[in-house]
């Protein structure tokens, strides 16, 4: 029986103005609309210059919702501004991940690129 099996997780490209929140939600549900609570997971983020870089900035995953199936994924304005700076380049790559609290399992959920705009008003 010929098929596919993929992996990979979903594509959900940011971008991002400089200096600006760029906080956004993930809504976890099912087949049926109803949401996927996902508090017993462990939740990390990371923005990269490529990915296969060393540099990274760690993102802050709230989970305050997790047992509703939803996080909030904070980006602070002091993070955009070092994104829009050179040393960033015009296009990174982020992905947001969860792993059983033994590390065991990990299953990245989301990634993507993010591309940050300079700002005018300073």
């Amino acid at each position: 029986m010929p098929g596919k099996i993929d992996t990979r997780p979903g594509v959900l490209d940011l971008v991002l103005y400089a200096g600006d929140v760029g906080d956004f939600r993930i809504i976890f549900k099912d087949k049926y609309g109803n949401k996927v609570p996902v508090g017993d997971k462990k939740w990390r983020a990371q923005i990269r210059k490529s990915r296969t870089s060393v540099d990274y900035i760690g993102l802050e995953v709230d989970t305050t919702d997790a047992g509703l199936g939803i996080l909030l994924v904070k980006i602070p304005g002091s993070i955009t501004r070092e994104l829009s700076q050179a040393t960033w380049g015009k296009l990174s790559q982020w992905d947001i991940q969860c792993s059983t609290d033994n590390d065991e399992i990990t299953v990245t959920v989301l990634q993507g690129t993010v591309t940050c705009e300079v700002d005018v008003t300073k």
